[in-house]
């Protein structure tokens, strides 16, 4: 009996035709790609080119923490803390969470904030310092608290490496590299929520105790 057969000429020319299909779509992939490289390469040279400089005329801003935010709206305020999440909508246009530990708060950079070197390459996060407004969201609109930071000077105190935080964990991190990083995971708002409960209640059961004259003894 014949082990092999030859291919029908049919399937052979269907074969042929799908195989130079997927190599032109692997070359015009990688062509892109190339392309997109050199036009970020580009896009960097002219940003560092951009130098921020803070208005001189605005009033002084006053630091504070982003759970006092609503204490400080129609003021000039400063923050600092890390980006939570990052949103770019076209060159003009960016909206950063932003998070310091009391609290998270939006913040909108507009025109030349987002087309320096620094907006090119920030990430989730990147340590920075806001300055600018705290203006009540418009109606229809939802934020944090409320209202939104418009940022009017700003700068990084830190960048994170590329691709921030989702670049180490994501769905398909494994346990192993979730305890590597086990600092940037208590960051992420569920397992923060889930720490902070866990003290609300050690609190609790230590004033219980304490109130019965209790005393806490901590074994080594």
């Amino acid at each position: 009996s014949q082990k092999y057969q030859l291919i029908a000429k049919a399937q052979l020319k269907k074969v042929s035709k799908l195989a130079a299909r997927d190599n032109a779509k692997s070359e015009s992939k990688a062509k892109k790609e190339e392309e997109d490289a050199e036009k970020r390469e580009k896009n960097l040279e002219e940003a560092k080119k951009i130098v921020l400089k803070e208005d001189p005329s605005l009033p002084p801003a006053v630091r504070i923490k982003i759970k006092d935010g609503e204490k400080y709206r129609d003021k000039r305020v400063t923050i600092f803390g890390w980006v939570h999440r990052l949103r770019r909508q076209g060159k003009g246009l960016m909206f950063v969470t932003l998070r310091d530990g009391s609290g998270f708060i939006q913040c909108v950079l507009a025109d030349i904030l987002c087309q320096t070197e620094h907006a090119l390459l920030l990430s989730t996060e990147s340590s920075v310092q806001f300055r600018g407004r705290i203006e009540k969201v418009p109606e229809g609109k939802s934020a944090p608290g409320g209202h939104e930071l418009k940022v009017d000077y700003w700068e990084v105190v830190g960048l994170a490496p590329a691709g921030g935080a989702d670049a180490i964990l994501n769905e398909e991190a494994l346990p192993d590299v979730q305890l590597d990083n086990r600092h940037i995971m208590i960051r992420g708002e569920n397992t923060s929520r889930v720490l902070l409960m866990r003290s609300v209640l050690l609190q609790a059961l230590r004033a219980h105790f304490a109130d019965r004259n209790y005393t806490e003894v901590n074994i080594e």
